[in-house]
């Protein structure tokens, strides 16, 4: 029976993101960039990274690191005669020095070790787990059971519009650096004071938040964050701001309610849960916050509202 509806899109999902585990799977020499990838699994190479950590549980350039040293591992047990660096090379490291680095950290002894005694030892360790595992498989599966049954219920309570949303012509304040409390308040608290100098702070304000990586894949050094304020259309650049435009378009909308704390899960929730199941994929356009002039509901205890943004088109 074809599977119809919620099933269908999330099949659709698994098929490309299978598509791209082939593909890494049978290229592991070859360069591997996340664009190139994104491209064999069709989507925006902005968002796929996201994704991919949904189906796979992995990071991308984890999975791939591992899936390297996996084949080693079974290259050197199986081709004794065959040169180390041969190996490292025929997997896609790109020099011997950095395999052995890595190969030490993963399996925690030098490919020498582990093709003299090594793989017997691991093979044995390995043995060891699926016997646990093989033990506690019922209460996984009961376990598995309760989380299925509870994804199904919060999906049911994430309430999504899919919406069209217009141009945004901004100005903005860019921090590089790490996501959280130390540097995007101060951030915010420099872009307003800017603004209401000018006037721009009105009743009727909007103010968008930009967080152009993901810092489970970027280094914290190198987020992006953009805090942006709607300005006229004729606004120009000033010393202190650029400016520039946000491309509107359809977007899912979760309007959400909490702190800064808890606004991770959401933005998680609706890459790993909602749109898998929505009929929809990312679209090649920055995700975004916005906030409304009152979107405080308790400002001492920092809860808030907004609208989490994703840009969608069809699956």
């Amino acid at each position: 029976m074809a599977a119809t509806g919620t099933a269908a899109n999330r099949l659709e999902y698994e098929r490309r993101i299978n598509r791209v585990v082939d593909h890494i799977s049978q290229n592991l020499p070859e360069p591997l960039s996340l664009e190139s990838l994104a491209g064999i699994a069709a989507f925006s190479p902005f968002h796929f990274h996201r994704v991919f950590k949904t189906f796979t549980g992995e990071n991308l350039s984890s999975f791939i690191q591992r899936i390297r040293l996996e084949s080693a591992a079974r290259s050197l047990q199986h081709n004794p005669r065959r040169e180390i660096t041969q190996i490292a090379l025929d997997c896609g490291f790109g020099s011997s020095a950095a395999f052995a680095h890595a190969f030490k950290n993963h399996f925690g002894m030098n490919a020498t070790q582990f093709r003299n005694d090594g793989g017997s030892k691991l093979r044995a360790a390995r043995r060891q787990e699926y016997s646990n595992l093989h033990q506690t498989h019922r209460k996984m599966e009961q376990a598995r059971n309760g989380a299925v049954e509870q994804n199904c219920s919060q999906e049911k309570r994430m309430n999504v519009v899919v919406t069209s949303l217009p141009d945004f012509h901004v100005a903005y304040m860019r921090n590089i650096g790490p996501y959280g409390a130390t540097q995007i308040p101060p951030l915010w608290n420099k872009l307003m004071t800017w603004a209401k100098a000018r006037d721009l702070v009105t009743p009727e304000t909007l103010t968008l938040g930009i967080s152009y990586d993901d810092p489970e894949v970027t280094p914290p050094e190198k987020c992006r964050y953009d805090a942006c304020i709607v300005v006229p259309s004729e606004f120009m650049p000033e010393p202190d701001v650029n400016v520039k435009d946000i491309p509107g378009g359809k977007y899912a909308v979760y309007k959400y309610t909490g702190t800064s704390a808890q606004i991770m899960e959401p933005w998680s929730r609706m890459f790993s849960e909602w749109l898998p199941s929505s009929g929809y994929q990312p679209d090649d356009r920055p995700c975004f916050e916005l906030y409304r002039a009152d979107c405080y509901l308790d400002q001492a205890k920092g809860v808030f509202q907004c609208d989490i943004c994703v840009p969608v088109k069809p699956l």
